[in-house]
């Protein structure tokens, strides 16, 4: 059951991610910004990169999700805290396996908690900008 949820993880990254980057990497070479960026990536990474990213942990994105669980005592309830529970159990395997897991054909690369942060949250390392921070806890 991992498998597929790693698989569509990996897939939605991919496919939302890639359309958006050749965009931005046609507006570039209009004006030769790429083969600058080829040639002194080290200089052009603070154009693109604010500070220092932090990668998230499955600790981190466990303490952002904060679930309104259904009435306490039903059997929604109960369901709801075993997909949180699965959630949890399933970030550490990703977190633990760093890249040892079985890749299906086809996939680029195995799935780390960054990846599961940006389908989750549409980025993925942790919010840098204080007002982002905010946002993100909501």
């Amino acid at each position: 059951m991992f498998f597929f949820l790693q698989r569509a993880i990996v897939l939605h990254s991919t496919t939302r991610l890639i359309p958006m980057l050749q965009q931005i990497r046609k507006g570039l070479e209009l004006y030769g910004l790429v083969d600058q960026m080829a040639a002194n990536p080290e200089a052009c990474r603070s154009l693109f990169v604010p500070g220092n990213i932090i990668k998230p942990d499955a600790d981190f994105i466990m303490m952002s999700v904060q679930p309104n669980f259904s009435e306490k005592g039903t059997s929604k309830e109960r369901t709801e805290r075993k997909i949180i529970n699965f959630l949890q159990d399933f970030l550490q395997e990703v977190e633990t396996s760093d890249g040892e897991t079985e890749r299906a054909a086809g996939d680029a690369e195995p799935v780390a908690v960054p990846h599961v942060l940006q389908w989750m949250t549409g980025q993925s390392h942790i919010p840098i900008l204080p007002d982002e921070k905010e946002t993100f806890q909501k």
